[in-house]
């Protein structure tokens, strides 16, 4: 961590347009998500979720606990909490139910879900896009679906191999799964290459876009890094001889991360250049616009900090052992 702080305090001396700011946060034990829509700041924590104001970067409220009241949660099996705060609600994600919160996180009603595990769930048209989990001849599979304002499954977009099969081993690296809802469609990353498709609310497809990019190898480092991750992190240590053996690609995929914010489209890429991470940025259409390294740091071998881009800045939670307290860290995407 000492190598990330010397590295963002060298940036910021070298190049004070790149950095500009970085906020305590001392209220923050374990972020885990962060979003932002025109006035505040959203970030969850286990099950709990932080408001804060995005003028001044000032704590407002935080709710939510463990439980299985109306304004209580439990985890999915992603083991996240996710909300969508594209309405005038914050709507929250959690284990068999969605909650409704005002903007200043007053309950307003809940949902039950009794039709298994609905993860990252987005709101799209009158209902949401989802991925739900599902076993078929002894096989599991993950499948991006649309969900009605009941949760009730309406149409199934994409359907893979879960990169995990009992007895079979781990895909590690697969195909990403990114997808996010903007303006009423849904953007999809389901592809090994750099492919994301366009469907309308109803599930139609309406077009696809496709950028050139250069392969990137996956050397002996990294998979010496990500194996050391999967021994060693507590999500998956004890779990570490169940889930071999792990299965590797020839190359990363192309797309790492999606983000969609004021009609640009930033695809996140697993290539590095000096401590910064690439970015390709598109118009809604698929027109390249640019292609930017900016220092977004990563957590371990295959997550990133928790971060999110509004209004052409990207916002990073870090860290600072030193200091022992989380740091917000916005930098202007020129």
């Amino acid at each position: 961590m000492k190598k990330i702080l010397i590295t963002i305090l060298l940036i910021i001396l070298i190049n004070p347009l790149i950095a500009k700011k970085i906020i305590p946060f001392p209220e923050l034990l374990k972020p885990e998500t962060i979003i932002i829509d025109e006035n505040q700041i959203y970030i969850t924590e286990g099950t709990s979720i932080s408001i804060y104001s995005l003028k001044d970067f000032k704590f407002k409220k935080k709710f939510g606990k463990e439980g299985s009241g109306p304004q209580e949660f439990k985890l999915p099996q992603s083991g996240l909490l996710t909300i969508d705060v594209q309405t005038n609600d914050i709507i929250v994600n959690s284990l068999a139910k969605i909650s409704y919160f005002s903007k200043d996180g007053k309950f307003k009603k809940e949902t039950k879900n009794s039709r298994g595990i609905i993860m990252m769930l987005q709101t799209l048209g009158n209902g949401f896009a989802g991925i739900g989990i599902s076993w078929d001849n002894k096989m599991m599979y993950r499948s991006l679906n649309l969900y009605d304002s009941n949760l009730n499954k309406s149409k199934e977009i994409f359907k893979m191999k879960h990169d995990f099969q009992i007895g079979k081993g781990t895909r590690v690296l697969p195909t990403p799964y990114p997808f996010v809802s903007y303006n009423n469609k849904l953007y999809i990353t389901w592809e090994n290459d750099l492919i994301i498709k366009v469907y309308n609310n109803k599930g139609e497809k309406l077009f696809s876009i496709k950028q050139n990019y250069d392969k990137l190898n996956v050397k002996k480092e990294h998979k010496k890094r990500i194996t050391h991750w999967y021994k060693t992190d507590k999500r998956t240590a004890q779990y570490f001889e169940f889930l071999k053996p792990l299965i590797f690609p020839a190359y990363f995929p192309a797309i790492r991360d999606m983000s969609i914010n004021e009609n640009k489209i930033y695809i996140l890429t697993y290539k590095q250049k000096e401590n910064q991470s690439e970015f390709y940025i598109l118009n809604l259409k698929g027109k390249f616009i640019k292609k930017r390294f900016l220092p977004l740091i990563e957590k371990n071998a295959l997550e990133m900090y928790p971060y999110t881009i509004n209004k052409g800045k990207l916002y990073q939670l870090v860290d600072n052992e030193d200091k022992e307290e989380w740091e917000l860290l916005i930098t202007k995407i020129k």
